[in-house]
């Protein structure tokens, strides 16, 4: 989706914004594959383990820290983020912490002009990310989808295939 809407990966700032739950773990695992550019911004006391992080870096990983959403987002194309509450988690009080990394209009002002929005859905409206963000110009979240549904229907072909 990011390829089709922004161009190489590798040219883009990517900004993962909230928990640091599986799906930032795969953008740092990604990175070190791809060499991303990517920017964790999430609180710290929800964030990936440092270990994995140093890891992830020590293998090629393009990984920048940073705890405040104003700053984090500065200049980056490509925003993402995903539910605070994964299945399974049970952990408490995990709204409170990041009330403030939620991706709203006015964080969203902050990034560049022409960024877009990800979030891999589904999405809990108003607590990750605001409507507005969800349904404004900049979310490309239902042709990420869209895109979603073709690669695993291409690895269910792959499969059946075998």
């Amino acid at each position: 989706t990011i390829e089709e809407k922004k161009g190489a990966l590798q040219n883009q700032n990517i900004l993962w914004i909230g928990d640091g739950n599986n799906v930032s773990r795969s953008w740092v695992e990604a990175s070190t594959l791809t060499n991303l550019q990517i920017t964790l911004c999430t609180p710290r006391e929800l964030s990936l383990p440092i270990k994995f992080i140093e890891k992830s870096i020590a293998k090629g990983a393009n990984i920048t820290i940073d705890y405040e959403p104003g700053s984090a987002i500065h200049n980056k194309d490509v925003i993402v983020t995903d539910t605070w509450s994964s299945m399974g988690d049970n952990s408490v009080n995990k709204e409170n912490s990041l009330k403030s990394y939620q991706v709203n209009k006015e964080l969203m002002k902050k990034a560049r002009k022409d960024a877009v929005f990800m979030h891999c859905l589904p999405a809990h409206r108003n607590e990750e990310a605001t409507s507005s963000v969800m349904d404004g110009e900049s979310s490309v979240i239902f042709d990420e989808a869209e895109n979603r549904l073709h690669v695993q229907k291409a690895i269910m072909r792959w499969c059946l295939s075998k």
